[in-house]
């Protein structure tokens, strides 16, 4: 069949607003057309589908911006060659709670390419907690809590870390609260400007609490 000119073709339409108008679903494929029935009033293809791209190298691609969701789509334009969500994004699973979940493991930067521990997190730049400019690594601008007991139930003091169990700086086998150790020099430097002071706080508990200074151990 060749239509020619500005025609327009309705298929159990009688009045067709557009070149084709389908009212009802619509198959295509060898396998798809006269063997599946689509949903009602939709669509479904065998092969790939382009939409602003001649070359359709994958099932769906989408040559410039996409919109999903009620309230973005037809409302507002997504971002250059991007993607706009107006509700939750899922990873590995059907069911995010968040607008973003993911079920497995992710990595961000140069690590994109490399495995991440398993449900766990790798960044080859710097990662920002309560900051939008973290100046090394690990940048958190607040307080933070380490140990499975102070995690969950323990608020810190503002801008102070505290710590459930032991410390280790220069030993990955602290063998007491705070452990210090190096093979060249070990400072503890206590600058309180016009006040520093060390203190041993003993308590009425009968255990002794000492401040040991040795020489070879």
């Amino acid at each position: 069949l060749h239509i020619l000119g500005q025609s327009k073709v309705g298929v159990a339409v009688a009045n067709p607003m557009n070149t084709l108008d389908v009212e009802g679903s619509l198959a295509v494929g060898a396998s798809y057309s006269g063997g599946v029935t689509a949903p009602l009033n939709g669509a479904i293809f065998e092969g790939s589908v382009g939409i602003g791209t001649s070359i359709a190298s994958n099932t769906l691609d989408v040559g410039g911006s996409m919109a999903i969701g009620i309230a973005y789509a037809g409302q507002f334009p997504g971002p250059t060659d991007g993607l706009a969500i107006s509700g939750s994004l899922g990873v590995g699973t059907t069911a995010p709670a968040n607008k973003l979940g993911i079920n497995g493991s992710a990595s961000f930067g140069t690590y994109s390419q490399i495995i991440a521990p398993t449900n766990g997190l790798i960044v080859s730049g710097n990662l920002g907690v309560a900051t939008t400019n973290p100046m090394n690594p690990f940048g958190v601008s607040g307080s933070a809590a380490i140990g499975t007991a102070y995690a969950t139930n323990t608020i810190a003091t503002t801008n102070s870390l505290v710590i459930q169990n032991r410390l280790g700086v220069g030993t990955d086998a602290p063998d007491a609260a705070i452990h210090v150790s190096s093979l060249t020099t070990t400072d503890i430097h206590i600058d309180g400007g016009l006040g520093a002071s060390l203190t041993v706080d003993v308590d009425s508990d009968q255990h002794p609490s000492d401040l040991n200074f040795s020489l070879d151990g």
